[in-house]
């Protein structure tokens, strides 16, 4: 008797990125373009974003892309996370711009009263070469030396108070929310930057 050739069976088919996830990052930000979710100039006409909607198949068929489930959320395990990771990106919560060190200590001699401290002192300076008194200039060079000291005390201030600012906006990374994963929709507290694509959040 032939022995069967049953390997062919044992084979598990490849899984994917795009197997698990029949949307890609690009068509997933359509949804929030500027042009798609702005209000329509013909009355009785939908956002363009709400069409896009329609096209998925609305909420259920959102998830289908998103291989979630509207009740019990998404997998959640690790294997689960990081491909979500790769496929859509890490979530965070933008943190503003702070202004360097430089900026700030430019900043410092745009004051008009500087201003008119330094014409006075490079005026001052300048009459001094013609003076008989070889040390005319000492006070010119005090007055540049007090604006700079001056201006860098503040710098270092504001720019301390800066960062200071910043690591307070960067805690709204670190609060939680309540998000269903695993197969019986597990009621699990996260850290806002560990949201993934497909996590159904609870809004209270």
């Amino acid at each position: 008797m032939r022995t069967p050739n049953l390997s062919h069976y044992e084979q598990k088919p490849m899984v994917t990125q795009k197997s698990i996830f029949r949307i890609n990052r690009s068509e997933l930000q359509l949804f929030f373009l500027p042009q798609n979710i702005k209000k329509p100039d013909n009355q009785g006409e939908c956002k363009i974003s709400l069409n896009i909607l329609r096209d998925c198949g609305y909420n259920e068929g959102l998830c289908a892309l998103l291989n979630t489930d509207a009740e019990t959320g998404i997998i959640g395990d690790k294997e689960d996370i990081e491909r979500r990771q790769v496929a859509f990106g890490k979530h965070s919560i933008a943190l503003p711009q702070i202004q360097s060190f430089y900026t700030l200590l430019a900043r410092n001699f745009e004051d008009i009263n500087v201003i008119f401290l330094i014409w006075s002192a490079t005026i001052y300076l300048v009459f001094s070469m013609f003076s008989r008194s070889q040390s005319a200039y000492i006070e010119s060079l005090t007055i540049y030396s007090g604006l700079l000291f001056s201006a860098l005390i503040s710098a270092v201030c504001d720019w301390i108070k800066e960062r200071q600012y910043l690591k307070l906006r960067d805690e709204i990374n670190n609060q939680t929310v309540t998000v269903y994963r695993g197969a019986y929709g597990t009621i699990t507290q996260i850290p806002v930057r560990d949201i993934v694509v497909g996590d159904i959040v609870e809004l209270n």
